[in-house]
């Protein structure tokens, strides 16, 4: 038995030793496998690279090949051309090339054309001729027909235009060839689609061309390529009139500065044509507004994925990334010696500086394509911008750069490649005072003393307004100001549409569309500005020399006009210098007067004009000149009983007694960039104040904060602490227990609504007061500080603004022992898994 155990035992050693040999070859045979794949790899990034390479020299040399030959066929034109321009009887001008290369590409088609049915029509000509003299005789030569035509004067004016028929049939070989094979279009010449989306600081997106991209609730921008030189904005049934307007902004940039002399086409929801069908891939069902997410929402989210990086090249050659900033950017930070990356999640630009250099600007495109592919959700193509020459959709993603805050926000997860929120900074409300407007001046274009035409929007159609009335608009009217002028020995034509903060969402869109023909007739020559009313340019206000008037209401000679006008109207005159003042009819009463102003009053027999002690001279005089000599001038003080009876009874009006004139500051409070972000507002005006923000208007003898509808709690606080600490920091001699007071929209009382030029009562529904409707913001505050019983807080009779997370760090001490059976110190102390479970309970 012992013998045959140790047998046995042999017998297991020799198969244990069996199975170690097996395992050595094993992993032999996986060191082999995983050699083999590596050298796989190798050669295939090998071939990749070597066919990259010989694929860059083939197209070297076809662009090589392609600009000889077209040098040569340059040459050989001209030469020809001046061969035939000597040996024609009669001489013709050469037409000068024009510098617009829509209108380029349009005369050499009507030339091309021309050319064929002449070449045609000699054609038929000379057999014609040959049978008659001989009818068995064999068809001419076209060539030597074409010849004959030439000298005769037949294609005298092509080619003295360059052009011959080797030329014409070369150009159409070359576009077929070209239709035949794949084209090296740059991203944005590519037909896309572009999302505008948001209530108050619209954002723009490009997103997926096809009907499944539309939503009702929006508004899109359909640029169909540069080849087809069309722009489509379409309308959903429940977009905005913000999203609407942004949209005409963005598509006029494109037109202007991208697709010069494009159609801008105008497609309302249901009222589109088959050609935008066709140009958007097919027509299908479009989704409800709902599910494109709460224009509130998207703006809140607003800039939170968006970061600009700048490339860096590290010592061993390899790149690297390093973020410049996230969220909110400014042209500033891009320096001409450095390329860099802006991530939008799904777009990517690579902006590359003039300075900076030849081979980094290669490697940093290759790196922006190369993160655009590990992301597994539609993209656009990466774009590369170069300095002086950035499109459109570049620039919007800047705050000082393309006029609105337009990120994208689309909902992906953060991770790899992604920006991170953008953390809360301490605002500092010193600077604020240190904060001057910016010093930019407006480019006049001239003196503004061109010939000028003026058209209302009236039905959709343009009413000429005459002379006499020109430099008087309506605020519930739309209109059309078209400037003609010279410059360098050329006719210049300059359109504005102007719309009033009253007209209607049809007007405005007509006077867009009705701009776009009018620019139609004109050639395509015409430069087009938007004007918003008390927005005016400062070329726009020159054009009238310092005689502009806006009337409430609509105009009473238009058709759709139903309100008869007052028989007394007040105007208030206001301007921060005399090119800038205008008159703006206000409400009639004597809460609306205030000392820095002038006012007239207007009746059918007179015209009286109340000069306030504060009042500017440049106002004094626009009020003489605008509303002529026969007027009547009163001082503040020295009124008749006539005066108050016309303007409705003597009573108390804001800064009565105030000794010196204090100009106004706003400030805008708001979360819309992800974090609370103070930025002051200059030459403010009414529609400024937007209900979802909250604004700080400082009178230097207090301090207003005003509430928009629209404004989240969190905003709310936050401004108000502001202003606490605004007013507590005043380096001027202001007395530091100055009063603030909220407002809130639509309760606005006279005591703010005077620091406003024209504040317009129109839509206003609610009772109008003096003061009354003026809170303390230190007792909002202390709201927010005091403690709260446990039945308080179960019953939420708390401030929205308190943080719900932490609701038991304002639980009065007695009854936090209570209810938790210990201090809150002790309950700060313990684990957080254990303070959640003691909540909950």
């Amino acid at each position: 038995k012992e013998k045959e155990k140790e047998k046995e035992k042999g017998k297991e050693k020799e198969r244990e030793r069996e199975r170690e040999k097996d395992k050595v070859k094993q992993k032999e045979l996986d060191k082999e496998r995983i050699k083999q794949l590596e050298k796989d790899k190798e050669t295939e990034k090998a071939k990749l690279e070597k066919g990259n390479k010989e694929k860059e020299r083939i197209e070297k040399e076809k662009l090589e090949k392609e600009r000889l030959e077209k040098e040569r066929l340059e040459k050989e034109a001209h030469a020809q051309a001046a061969e035939e321009k000597d040996e024609q009887k009669t001489s013709q001008k050469k037409r000068l090339p024009t510098k617009n290369p829509i209108r380029a590409r349009q005369e050499r088609d009507i030339v091309e054309k021309e050319a064929a049915r002449l070449r045609e029509e000699a054609k038929k000509a000379e057999e014609e001729a040959n049978k008659s003299k001989n009818p068995s005789a064999a068809p001419v030569n076209q060539a030597t027909t074409a010849g004959r035509n030439t000298q005769v004067g037949g294609f005298g004016l092509l080619y003295a235009l360059g052009a011959n028929e080797y030329l014409f049939k070369k150009r159409e070989d070359d576009k077929l060839k070209k239709d035949s094979e794949p084209s090296n279009i740059q991203p944005k010449d590519m037909p896309r689609l572009i999302h505008v989306k948001g209530r108050r600081n619209c954002f723009v997106r490009q997103v997926e061309v096809g009907y499944a991209s539309l939503n009702k609730g929006d508004v899109f921008i359909l640029d169909c390529g540069k080849s087809a030189n069309t722009l489509y904005q379409w309308n959903g049934s429940e977009a905005n009139r913000i999203e609407k307007g942004k949209g005409m902004d963005i598509a006029k940039s494109i037109k202007d500065k991208e697709r010069v002399g494009c159609r801008v086409i105008i497609a309302d929801e249901g009222k589109e044509t088959d050609d935008f069908w066709k140009a958007i891939g097919g027509k299908g069902p479009i989704q409800t507004a709902e599910s494109a997410g709460d224009d509130k929402e998207a703006e809140q989210a607003i800039r939170q994925y968006i970061a600009l990086h700048k490339v860096i090249k590290k010592a061993d050659g390899k790149l690297d990334i390093s973020v410049v900033a996230e969220g909110r950017l400014m042209k500033e930070m891009l320096e001409p010696t450095d390329c860099y990356l802006l991530d939008c999640v799904s777009e990517m630009y690579c902006w590359t500086g003039s300075n900076s250099e030849i081979k980094l600007r290669s490697a940093a495109l290759k790196l922006a394509q190369d993160l655009m592919v590990e992301r597994h959700f539609w993209t656009a193509p990466v774009s590369r911008e170069l300095p002086g020459s950035e499109q459109v959709m570049f620039k919007e993603r800047f705050a000082n750069w393309g006029g609105s805050l337009p990120i994208t926000v689309q909902q992906v997860a953060s991770g790899k490649n992604t920006a991170a929120t953008k953390k809360q900074d301490v605002i500092d409300v010193v600077a604020l005072y240190k904060n001057k407007q910016p010093n930019k001046e407006e480019v006049m274009i001239d003196d503004g003393k061109g010939k000028l035409t003026i058209w209302r929007v009236e039905e959709f159609t343009k009413v000429e307004i005459p002379a006499d009335k020109h430099g008087q608009f309506f605020s519930g009217d739309s209109y059309l100001v078209l400037y003609a002028y010279i410059w360098k020995n050329k006719d210049c034509f300059l359109i504005y549409f102007w719309q009033g903060r009253n007209s209607t969402t049809n007007e405005k869109g007509a006077s867009a569309l009705l701009t776009i023909e009018q620019n139609e007739t004109l050639k395509g020559e015409a430069k087009q500005v938007r004007v918003v009313q008390n927005k005016e340019p400062k070329h726009f206000l020159t054009i009238f020399q310092g005689k502009l008037i806006i009337h409430q209401g609509k105009d009473p000679e238009a058709k759709t006009t139903v309100d008869k006008r007052s028989e007394v109207s007040l105007y208030q005159v206001k301007g921060s210098s005399a090119i800038f003042t205008r008159a703006i009819q206000t409400r009639l009463g004597t809460a609306s007067l205030n000392p820095g102003s002038t006012f007239v009053l207007t009746t059918p027999s007179k015209q009286y004009a109340w000069i306030g002690k504060q009042a500017t001279e440049s106002e004094i005089a626009f009020a003489k000149s605008a509303f002529g000599p026969q007027t009547i001038e009163i001082k503040e003080g020295a009124e008749s009983s006539e005066w108050w009876n016309l303007i409705g009874g003597k009573d108390k009006y804001p800064l009565l007694g105030q000794p010196n004139r204090q100009e106004a500051r706003l400030f805008s409070c708001s979360m819309g960039t992800g974090v609370f972000a103070v930025d002051e507002v200059y030459s403010f005006v009414q529609d400024d104040l937007l209900n979802d923000d909250v604004m700080i208007l400082d009178v230097f003898t207090a301090v207003y904060v005003w509430i928009g509808s629209l404004s989240t709690e969190n905003e709310r606080k936050q401004a108000m602490e502001t202003a606490c600490a605004y007013v507590a920091a005043a380096p001027d001699d202001r007395d530091k227990n100055s009063p603030i007071w909220s407002v809130k929209a639509g309760e606005e009382p006279f005591v703010f609504t005077t620091y406003f030029h024209a504040w317009d009562y129109s839509k206003r529904k609610g009772q109008m007061t003096y003061d009354s409707c003026l809170s303390s913001v230190r007792d909002a505050l202390s709201q927010y500080a005091r403690k709260y019983t446990y039945q308080e807080i179960l019953d939420k009779k708390y401030p929205k603004g308190i943080d719900g997370s932490i609701l038991e760090e304002f639980l009065e001490d007695e009854e936090f022992n209570q209810v938790f059976g210990m201090t809150l110190e002790e309950f700060r102390k313990q684990p957080l898994w254990k303070r959640q479970n003691m909540k909950r309970g």
